[in-house]
């Protein structure tokens, strides 16, 4: 993130953003304010791209529970959304609890930032579409869904609401 903040200062057009974040080896919180933080300095410019990685011995390594990864990275990404979106952002989950506090900086893109959620499963496909958030994968699927992240991005340029927003069904 350092090495994206630097270029940011640098540039003035081009994206900037991650591939793969193993999002559950951060703390969630300074993940989110370091990718706001990257926004806010590049002008609207950051890709937030989180997966969940597949080592058993990296969350052996990390401390994080191995098991039930892909319900606490839902809920890691409903929080980061929350982070981003809410001026006091208060949540109660089953892997992770915020006490209602003011966060920031809130990133400038809007509703949020742009997701990238790397995927290996198909389910997980049809999430990322009803969510809004744009799914990568090595198997050539990223292409079909650049499309979408493109329609997003117009979307919130010209003030419409982003279908797909809603998660609910995640919690």
């Amino acid at each position: 993130m350092e090495t994206l903040t630097f270029v940011a200062a640098k540039t003035e057009k081009i994206a900037l953003g991650t591939c793969v974040i193993d999002m559950l080896f951060h703390n969630l919180v300074i993940l989110g304010r370091q990718f706001a933080t990257l926004d806010v300095l590049s002008n609207g410019r950051c890709i937030c791209g989180l997966c969940i990685g597949w080592s058993k011995d990296e969350y052996m390594v990390s401390n994080v529970p191995f098991e039930n990864r892909g319900a606490r990275a839902d809920e890691f990404i409903q929080v980061l959304t929350r982070i981003w979106t809410d001026d006091i952002v208060e949540f109660r989950g089953r892997y992770y609890n915020i006490p209602a506090s003011k966060i920031g900086p809130k990133p400038i893109q809007k509703p949020r930032i742009p997701i990238y959620r790397w995927v290996f499963f198909q389910h997980i496909f049809k999430d990322c579409q009803i969510c809004g958030w744009v799914a990568a994968s090595s198997s050539g699927f990223f292409r079909l869904y650049h499309k979408r992240y493109q329609d997003s991005k117009r979307e919130r340029r010209e003030g419409k609401q982003t279908s797909g927003d809603n998660c609910t069904h995640l919690s």
